[in-house]
């Protein structure tokens, strides 16, 4: 691709980000088949077959975080020749530094293997010297290549990518190495090591340049200044111990099973291949959870694995039978690999987060050297350290083992606490992390969310939101937020569908207040009636602008929505519109308000619409809103129904109403006269006068009162006005209303007002 400056966050197109993603896999995973033949494990294994020792084996791997410390320099070097360029020129130099180590055997073959050893210490120390300066720019070019948004999926991809190679090559060397292999085999290796580092070089030049670098300011000044932020000297301290205890506890892991198990050089090399089957596992693990939980949680996660694996160093059993050895060790090297890849993705996921995009290049490199310092003093005591215990009279080297080990759980366990006491920066607590691999509810919206994330059609995008919403997990939220930013009116309607179980939290509240704000005429009402039945108060002064709205569906939500808020300061307006509306959507949903706000006195508003001849709907909903209003709408709603079903039923589910109130309340509760005017109400509803005259006398004998407020005069009023008292519905209605205050439901404990 043609290279373009990644200009600032987000500055390349989403074609061009691909095409760079796509161009640093490809060089990860080739850069990781020939990192895995020219450096750790098979020099390790190199340097026993030429006899050296654990003090020496911890020195050459002290070598290997001597890059780090070369960022230094390789700063200058970015600043003259661009940080694309210097990456690519000094990935060519560090295979082309290996070169010395090819004729390593030659000088065994003549009697001199500490010649041999020195060539292996030139060309690891020439390697990683050039490695450390094209390291200069990685984090950069990283951000350049990444969004923050898949910043943490696209590293844990990465070690997805890379681990793919280290099994392709572990599994090359495990074939081609034997028991005790030539040291011709070694120099087959190393070389096909060299020809893959040059070609995965080639694609280092594809790669976009990170022009955000050239405002990076001094290094020092630029370190001083982030130690002055919140969190950065801590998570330094939890870097820099990270990467010691790490130096001391993974090299030595080889070791252990050539000195105690006394394993051969191929299958020390396929017990590092199913090393990188954990790491596998981690990559798939992180890219799953890690956009969603952060990466703090998963930081403290990955330690106490780690903290694990030394403890089944420390206490394991001697193992007999090959088949349990290869078992028991594999899960050792699966489950620290795992654990240390682990922790470096979330340590740079988390660095990443922490500094912003104009200082990648200087607290990029600082955070480089403070992993390479930590990481070589560490490989320098490990060996000591297991120099000095197999040194011990009488000390057995399993026994050794077992004691250097039990101190590395320890220090995990330190780090740990450490870990855990670094700023969330927004991700999830540790213990709900726990709980999400636990819950296959959680599980699942994980595997929804996942596949929502690369949707790439609204159907698509639809279905999988609508499933979000029925796992109701809190995982969705951010997601789902983010959704309603589509074009799309259903995508939207969905999400905010699937947000009515989610957690209220900060972003939630905001995002559906912007919505009511922002987005009337699409989906602007469906979020005003989330937040009534959310009980949003926060939103009330943009519910009651949402009032004027020239959109309809937006004002009558916004009227429920304020009702439900009990927001008495909007009753008054509320009332106004539904007076002076024609519309029978405000009708219907200003007649629901009205019910929820409850007031007596709003009785004769609700009613007043009747007589202008609504629609039929909102005949039914004024009626029904009346009667929740009077506390009787759970006695009526059925009787209503029954009516509207078929009259002469609903009439005769009156009487039987009657005739059972009668027989179960005390006779002298109710005069007779009383229950005979009410009795005569039910066979005069067709004829409108009569009804009315009848209706009068009866409630003379029993008022309709709802909380000390007499409405008998507002259901007279109503009954006298032509269109309102020629409505049979409402003259059924007067008829129930009278039955029930005639012989009200008895009172039970704790049992709600009906209709409230």
């Amino acid at each position: 691709m043609a290279r373009r400056s990644a200009g600032k966050e987000g500055g390349l197109t989403p074609r061009q980000l691909r095409a760079a993603q796509r161009s640093f896999t490809l060089f990860s995973f080739l850069n990781m088949i020939s990192f895995q033949f020219l450096t750790g494990n098979v020099i390790a294994l190199y340097a026993l077959r030429l006899g050296a020792g654990e003090p020496l084996v911890g020195v050459l791997y002290s070598f290997i975080p001597l890059a780090h410390l070369l960022p230094l320099v390789g700063r200058a070097v970015v600043r003259r020749m661009g940080t694309v360029r210097t990456t690519g020129v000094f990935w060519i130099i560090r295979q082309l530094m290996m070169t010395p180590i090819l004729f390593a055997p030659l000088a065994a073959d003549q009697g001199r293997p500490d010649i041999g050893i020195w060539l292996i210490g030139i060309s690891v120390v020439g390697f990683h010297l050039a490695r450390g300066i094209a390291m200069t720019g990685y984090n950069a070019i990283i951000g350049a290549v990444t969004t923050p948004a898949e910043r943490g999926s696209f590293l844990a991809r990465m070690h997805l990518v890379l681990h793919l190679g280290a099994i392709t090559a572990g599994l090359a060397m495990g074939l081609l190495l034997q028991q005790r292999s030539p040291l011709i085999l070694f120099t087959l290796v190393l070389g096909l090591g060299i020809v893959t580092g040059l070609v995965a070089a080639r694609e280092l030049f594809r790669l976009p340049e990170p022009a955000a670098l050239a405002r990076a300011g001094s290094f020092w000044p630029s370190v001083r200044d982030a130690f002055r932020r919140r969190g950065f000297p801590r998570f330094v301290v939890v870097l820099a111990l990270n990467g010691f205890v790490a130096a001391m506890t993974m090299p030595f892991l080889l070791v252990y099973v050539k000195r105690v198990h006394g394993l051969g050089d191929n299958t020390a090399i396929l017990l590092a291949a199913v090393g990188s089957v954990g790491a596998i596992v981690m990559a798939l693990v992180s890219s799953f959870v890690i956009d969603r939980v952060g990466a703090k949680p998963l930081m403290s996660l990955f330690s106490i694995v780690l903290a694990i694996t030394a403890l089944l160093v420390a206490v394991a059993p001697p193992i007999g039978d090959p088949a349990a050895a290869w078992v028991y060790l594999g899960a050792i090297f699966f489950l620290a690999t795992f654990g240390a890849y682990g922790n470096e993705n979330m340590h740079s996921v988390y660095f990443l987060s922490l500094i912003p995009a104009e200082e990648r290049l200087n607290l990029g490199i600082f955070d480089l050297v403070v992993i390479g310092v930590g990481a070589m003093l560490g490989s320098l005591a490990g060996g000591a350290v297991l120099g000095g215990l197999a040194a011990v009279d009488g000390l057995a080297a399993d026994d050794a083992y077992r004691m250097y080990y039990g101190g590395m759980a320890v220090a995990y366990a330190a780090i740990l606490l450490l870990t855990m006491r670094l700023d969330r920066l927004g991700a999830v607590s540790f213990p709900n992390v726990l709980g999400i691999f636990v819950s296959p509810r959680q599980l699942r919206a994980l595997a929804l969310l996942h596949r929502l994330k690369a949707s790439r059609t609204p159907a698509a995008a639809e279905f999988l939101i609508q499933r979000l919403g029925e796992v109701r997990s809190d995982l969705a939220a951010p997601e789902l937020l983010r959704a309603l930013g589509s074009p799309r009116f259903t995508v939207r309607s969905e999400a905010l569908d699937a947000l009515s179980e989610a957690p209220l939290n900060d972003q939630v509240r905001s995002a559906l207040i912007t919505e009511v704000e922002e987005q009337p005429f699409t989906t602007a009402y469906l979020a005003a009636e989330l937040i009534g039945r959310r009980q949003m108060r926060e939103a009330v002064p943009a519910l009651r602008r949402g009032l004027a709205s020239d959109d309809f569906f937006l004002a009558g939500k916004c009227m429920v929505a304020l009702a439900r808020l009990a927001d008495d300061d909007s009753l008054a307006v509320i009332e106004r519109m539904y007076r002076e509306t024609g519309n029978p959507r405000l009708l219907i949903h200003g007649a629901a308000a009205l019910e929820l706000f409850g007031r007596p006195g709003s009785l004769a508003t609700l009613l007043g619409p009747l007589e202008r001849n609504p629609t039929a709907y909102a005949r039914d909903e004024i009626i029904l809103a009346a009667s929740g209003i009077l506390r009787i709408a759970d006695t009526f709603y059925p009787l209503y129904q029954g009516f509207l079903t078929e009259r002469r039923y609903g009439l005769a589910l009156l009487a039987d109403f009657l005739e059972e109130r009668q027989e179960r309340r005390p006779r002298d509760s109710v005069t007779p006269a009383a229950g005979e005017r009410v009795a005569l109400l039910p066979p005069l509803i067709d004829d409108p006068r009569a009804f009315r005259d009848a209706a009068e006398r009866a409630l003379a004998e029993c008022p309709i009162a709802v909380e000390g407020t007499d409405l008998n005069p507002v259901l007279q009023e109503a009954l006298s006005r032509p269109h309102t008292g020629a409505l049979v519905r409402f003259r059924f209605f007067v008829a129930a209303a009278a039955a029930c205050f005639t012989w009200p439901a008895p009172e039970r404990r704790g049992r709600r007002p009906e209709g409230r």
